[in-house]
C-alpha cells in the first residue's frame, strides 16, 4: 500500500509539472509582448510628464492656474507610470 501512495505521489507530481510548463511556454510570448508595451508606454509617459513639469517650470507665461492644474496631473501621472515600469515585469513572471 505504501508503494502505490509513493507511485501515486509521483505521478501527479509529474502531471503537475508538465501542465504548468507548458502553461508558462504559451504565456511566454505573450507574457513579454504585455511586458515591453507596458513598459515602453510607462517611458514615454514619464519623458512627456517630464516635458510637462519642466515646460511650466521653466516658461513663465505658463504659469497659469488653469496651468497648475494640468500640472498636478501631470505629477499624478508621472508617479503612476514610474510604478508600472517595476510591476509590469513582476506581475508578468510571477503570474
Amino acid at each position: 500500500m505504501l508503494a502505490s501512495e509513493t507511485h501515486t505521489h509521483t505521478h501527479t507530481r509529474t502531471h503537475a509539472h508538465t501542465h504548468t510548463h507548458t502553461h508558462m511556454a504559451s504565456l511566454s510570448a505573450f507574457g513579454l509582448a504585455y511586458v515591453v508595451v507596458v513598459c515602453v508606454g510607462s517611458v514615454v509617459a514619464l519623458l512627456g510628464n517630464c516635458l510637462v513639469l519642466v515646460s511650466v517650470k521653466k516658461f513663465e507665461f505658463l504659469k497659469t492656474s488653469s496651468n497648475y492644474l494640468v500640472v498636478m496631473l501631470a505629477f499624478n501621472d508621472l508617479l503612476l507610470a514610474s510604478g508600472f515600469i517595476g510591476f509590469a515585469g513582476e506581475l508578468e513572471c510571477c503570474s
